[in-house]
């Protein structure tokens, strides 16, 4: 059994009980494993779907601190809202589907509408930044890790590009350029 007890929790007397507790029973009865270990809660960080929609909807900063900082200041946004309405609202406040290319702007295009039974999302189009697929299948986890519903549907009418071209006209008088192309049979494969 692994369970990761934080230095400062075990200075509170029921914790540090515990702690020995589980320990003793460890050693008596289990692997010789260390129990201390932050592994499987490094794991557990990893496969929370709030956190890894909102790590893959959050734009890239130059500075990696307040881009984490925002992730954890959200995160704990939408645990405190968990089961209601209001995980909705903040979709659209802090503008996760990045429609107005704003960092502090609110998304007006998107339409939710939610009930016990159904979510269904009419978001007018994505970044090209997104994978369609990659963003659907997080954002539906996302919404099943704080709201509790029985269908989903997400409507994406879709996805911003953007071109880039260097093509270059001139126009040259006097001087006419094209190619002549001749297909001919070849004798020796006939």
């Amino acid at each position: 059994m692994k369970v990761y007890i934080r230095e400062n929790l075990r200075e509170i007397p029921i914790f540090n009980q515990m702690y020995k507790l589980i320990k003793a029973y460890a050693e008596k009865y289990g692997n010789s494993e260390e129990i201390d270990s932050m592994a499987d809660y490094k794991y557990s960080l990893r496969n929370d779907h709030v956190l890894r929609f909102l790590n893959y909807v959050i734009p890239d900063e130059e500075d990696e601190t307040i881009r984490n900082n925002k992730i954890t200041y959200l995160a704990s946004i939408f645990y405190l809202t968990k089961g209601t309405y209001k995980v909705l609202d903040y979709i659209l406040d802090y503008d996760l589907f990045q429609t107005t290319g704003d960092e502090r702007g609110t998304d007006t295009t998107t339409e939710i509408s939610y009930s016990a039974r159904n979510i269904s999302l009419d978001i007018k189009y994505i970044p090209a930044s997104f994978d369609r697929d990659l963003f659907c299948e997080y954002l539906e986890k996302f919404l099943c890790a704080l709201l509790y519903f029985e269908s989903l549907t997400i409507s994406i009418d879709g996805i911003q590009e953007t071109v880039v071209d260097n093509t270059t006209a001139s126009l040259n008088h006097g001087q006419i350029f094209f190619q002549y192309y001749e297909v001919r049979e070849d004798e020796d494969n006939v």
